[in-house]
């Protein structure tokens, strides 16, 4: 019979076959991923479904053998991780993970901070589910923290600003009333690295549909302070005060070792970004340099043959042809080549051709017309 550790093991298997399936087929991933992964933690333990699909996706994100990972492999991470982050935020069926989560640090679960090491160890690959699976975790002085690093990246791409734009909308559902009901509490001491991390969202979209609702809700907030006739919250500009720091790292967990994971993760995809664009250039610019010669030795010929008035024979890189060289009684036959190829335009003895049917018609017609008279 099949032992724990039997079943563990073919329970990593099966898992590990399903994320080599959607690497190979991204088409798979973006239409029945989502199904997939739901019924997974429908039929098993989403908890436990969670935690290895993470570890095996930051397995896959780490370097191998000495190599770095590639780019592909590791905007397939980022890809996973975003619709891992999606099916959490709104599936019914990852509801009680949810509330693990949720209470990770407010009740001082240590079962909430082992699942929330292990997803952010692994979300950090997508930057903006990071901050997602932060505000769930209601961890808002990191949460802030990771706000102030999306400043400081300077590859913000379109699509980077849709996630964000999709984040304010998932901000409006009911998964984070709990969050919306804390922008009330304005004495609190997460009511500082909340608002910050907030208004920091704010400040990262285009003014547009996201930032206006964002916007209005956050003027709801500051109407109520300036009504409740309350003072500025404490902490000052620092972003990050003493109580707000100790809801996380009165739990053992050290916020700088979790924002070292997250720089680490950013550089590395920023440098396999790096590496294929040097790559791409280096091939372009080569395959540039090879039209560019090829461009050259045609013009070359070309104005050989018109000056000339004869064929002209050339060879790829300055080296003669084996062809020999014709001539045609109009003077312009030219013979382009390319590789150490000599070839003769097919074109030119087209047109040629049609000009001689085209004059022997003409003549026929002459001579018919003069019988005729």
């Amino acid at each position: 019979g099949y032992t724990a550790a039997t079943e563990e093991a073919q329970f990593q298997l099966v898992l590990n076959a399903i994320l080599n399936l959607f690497a190979q087929d991204r088409q798979l991933l973006e239409t029945r991923g989502s199904l997939i992964i739901r019924k997974l933690c429908v039929l098993l333990n989403a908890k436990s479904v969670y935690i290895r699909i993470a570890d095996s996706l930051s397995t896959h994100g780490e370097p191998s053998n000495g190599e770095p990972p590639h780019l592909e492999t590791l905007q397939f991470v980022s890809t996973m991780v975003q619709v891992l982050n999606l099916i959490l935020l709104t599936a019914t069926e990852l509801h009680e993970l949810r509330t693990t989560l949720a209470r990770s640090f407010v009740n001082e679960s240590g079962e909430g901070r082992k699942v929330f090491v292990t997803l952010f160890h692994c979300w950090c690959h997508n930057p903006v589910s990071t901050l997602s699976l932060c505000l769930l975790a209601q961890a808002y002085d990191l949460s802030f923290a990771l706000v102030k690093r999306f400043s400081e990246m300077n590859d913000i791409s379109v699509g980077f600003l849709m996630q964000i734009d999709k984040l304010v909308h998932l901000l409006e559902s009911p998964i984070f009333v709990h969050l919306r009901l804390q922008l009330l509490d304005v004495e609190a001491a997460h009511h500082a690295p909340l608002l910050k991390s907030i208004y920091g969202l704010l400040m990262c979209l285009p003014q547009g549909d996201a930032f206006r609702l964002l916007n209005d809700r956050l003027t709801t907030v500051c109407n109520l302070r300036d009504s409740l006739d309350l003072p500025s919250p404490h902490g000052g500009g620092s972003g990050l005060d003493s109580d707000a720091v100790s809801v996380v790292e009165k739990t053992g967990l050290s916020i700088q070792r979790l924002l070292v994971r997250f720089d680490t993760v950013v550089e590395r995809d920023r440098q396999a970004r790096m590496r294929q664009e040097q790559h791409v250039e280096l091939e372009t610019g080569q395959f540039s340099s090879r039209l560019d010669d090829d461009k050259v030795i045609r013009v070359t010929v070309t104005r050989g043959a018109s000056q000339n008035g004869t064929g002209v024979k050339s060879g790829h890189n300055g080296s003669a042809s084996n062809g020999p060289a014709t001539s045609t009684p109009t003077g312009g036959g030219v013979i382009s080549a390319s590789n150490s190829t000599a070839s003769s335009s097919p074109t030119r003895r087209t047109r040629r051709t049609e000009a001689l049917a085209t004059a022997h018609q003409n003549r026929s017609r002459t001579a018919t017309g003069d019988k005729t008279g």
